[in-house]
């Protein structure tokens, strides 16, 4: 047991270093976050499935609540690694280019009327944060967790089918800033809360 406790502390520091890195908050669970952890070992380091396997163990055991992980979307990608039908992103030829000059074309967040706006943040929110429509639909801004924050922010989303002791579960997703104004996240968020919520970015 000790043994198998000092293995999930090295995996664990790996995976904090990494999301530190990358400003995600390692402390909060986040699937898709482990996802794109372990989907990196797969595509760049050759982990095999054990391999994944354990490092998915050692990750979700950080975590006292582990309902989060329990998403179909998120068990789906083990039941794919188990038949080999993992793509390496370098299969992937996605040209994203037309929706990027579109966003460009448009110019800043503040000059868009409230429904390309909408939009536009949905759109991002749906690529940076690999969120369903019905994910964005449950963002909970009352929640203590959600703050907006200039470099990073988390976003509670409340299952509203799910529950645990009688409570809705809660899981989190980490957005992060980006260098180009005119595609981040962040800043489009932040205008939309300001118009309809009057929420300040920090």
């Amino acid at each position: 047991m000790q043994r198998k406790q000092q293995q999930y502390a090295s995996i664990q520091d790996r995976y904090i270093s990494w999301a530190t890195n990358r400003g995600v908050d390692a402390m909060v669970p986040q699937p898709e976050q482990l996802l794109n952890w372990l989907a990196s070992g797969v595509s760049i380091n050759k982990w095999t499935s054990g391999t994944v396997q354990l490092y998915k163990a050692a990750i979700i055991n950080m975590y006292e609540e582990k309902s989060a992980f329990t998403d179909p979307d998120f068990q789906h990608f083990f039941q794919a690694l188990r038949h080999r039908e993992i793509r390496h992103t370098k299969e992937l030829d996605i040209d994203l280019t037309p929706v990027l000059d579109h966003f460009r074309q448009q110019g800043p967040n503040e000059n868009l009327a409230i429904l390309p706006l909408t939009q536009k943040l949905c759109w991002l929110l749906g690529t940076c944060g690999f969120l369903r429509p019905n994910d964005i639909q449950c963002i909970d801004l009352s929640n203590n967790r959600f703050h907006l924050h200039q470099i990073s922010t988390v976003l509670p989303i409340m299952i509203p089918k799910e529950t645990r002791g009688g409570n809705r579960i809660c899981r989190y997703t980490t957005i992060r800033s980006h260098d180009d104004l005119l595609l981040c996240p962040i800043k489009a968020l932040s205008e939309y809360l300001q118009r309809i919520q009057g929420h300040e970015i920090t």
